[in-house]
């Protein structure tokens, strides 16, 4: 077994800041952060690029509240600081529940070998927690899902102060369990906070409900990854270096035509998503209409020309796909690899945008323009072969 930074030893003081003010901010930001950075060298170091970060347990492997919101805010951090890719937990959720997979098995070489495999995940971190007088030690540990072997581990002393505290009270929990989400803010307040700007989501292989009711059939295609939000202003900006209003930064990239949004895509190591990759990710495999179910919803998405204009990124939580993608629906059309017809001389769009009725929101819908067309309202997305 390899060390795992040394066996380092970080002290995370897990808070709630609107709740418990007295606990520092920084304290919870600094000691996740620490910890994160050590398992993506690690991860790195043995070429590991994509994990699963599933929940944490306790001695009797039990999984706690507190062990769910450990595994949370780890997963979370690791999407936030990229170069890793991180199996999203709504996805991870799905995978237990259709492959009957539980929280206490997941030592087991098979268990946590299928995974691998179903998640597409190279490894798994997990960990345990053992409840001390005056605090909580974690132990972390990263197997390698090919062979089921520990291949690092760590170790991290928390106070049981403030939200731990609470935390622990709450005894046993749901294995894996989803969190509400918040309203989304439209107008007024404070918009959400994304969880990541540039994270992707890996799909895995399988089949799907693919098409217009009227045409609709199951397809099968491989596993891709596939960037959470819609690229925004500064992202890319980054790259391709363009003017555009300082309140707009996190708001998507438009006039891009699909030479550009190919350009860009390929310039940060990734490429357009197929139609049919884009479909999958925006419906899930249930065949469902819109990105969060089969009614549709405006609260849930930027469309109708409500807000005469885009929306940043991540602005509807409520609205995610199955895989936990943001703007599937709405805000802007994006552009695909594929074409539109036999004539070669358009490509596809998808997922309609913030100046389209309900019709063209769809997941299924499909449109198509001329490779050289900009407008105010087409975008682009980013996918990768993992």
């Amino acid at each position: 077994m390899r060390s795992f930074a040394s066996a380092l030893v970080v002290t995370i003081l897990l808070m709630c800041v609107h709740s418990h003010p007295a606990i520092a901010a920084s304290d919870y930001e600094d000691g996740v952060r620490e910890l994160t950075q050590a398992i993506r060298a690690e991860a790195e170091k043995l070429h590991k690029q994509t994990l699963a970060v599933v929940d944490f347990t306790d001695l009797k492997g039990n999984v706690t509240a507190l062990g769910r919101f450990l595994a949370e805010e780890l997963s979370a951090s690791l999407v936030m600081a990229g170069g890793v890719q991180v199996v999203d937990r709504n996805q991870l959720n799905k995978i237990f529940k259709e492959h009957e997979l539980s929280m206490l098995g997941i030592s087991d070489p098979a268990a946590i070998k299928k995974v691998g495999k179903v998640a597409g995940a190279d490894a798994l971190v997990s960990g345990s927690i053992t409840e001390m007088a005056d605090s909580v030690r974690v132990t972390a540990k990263v197997m390698a899902t090919d062979t089921a072997r520990v291949i690092a581990a760590a170790k991290t002393t928390i106070p049981k102060t403030g939200t731990i505290a609470e935390l622990l009270k709450q005894g046993i929990d749901t294995p894996m369990a989803q969190q509400p989400e918040q309203a989304p803010v439209v107008s007024g307040g404070q918009a959400p906070k994304p969880a990541s700007s540039g994270g992707m989501v890996l799909i895995p292989a399988g089949p799907f409900l693919y098409g217009e009711e009227d045409k609709e059939h199951r397809i099968e295609i491989s596993a891709f990854q596939i960037d959470i939000y819609e690229v925004t202003n500064a992202e890319y900006a980054k790259v391709r270096p363009h003017d555009y209003p300082s309140d707009k930064a996190k708001h998507p990239i438009v006039n891009v035509s699909w030479y550009d949004a190919k350009r860009f895509c390929e310039s940060v190591g990734k490429r357009l998503p197929t139609e049919q990759e884009w479909e999958k990710a925006a419906r899930g495999t249930d065949g469902r209409q819109y990105p969060w179910g089969d009614t549709y919803d405006p609260k849930k998405v930027n469309a109708e020309n409500r807000f005469n204009g885009t929306t940043p990124v991540g602005q509807f939580p409520n609205g995610k796909s199955p895989y936990g993608l943001f703007d599937m629906a709405g805000n802007v059309w994006e552009w695909t690899s594929s074409d539109y017809d036999n004539s070669g001389q358009f490509k596809v769009l998808r997922g309609g945008s913030w100046n389209f009725a309900p019709l063209f929101v769809r997941s299924a819908y499909r449109d198509g323009n001329q490779p050289s067309k900009r407008l105010d309202y087409f975008g682009v997305r980013c996918a990768k072969t993992p």
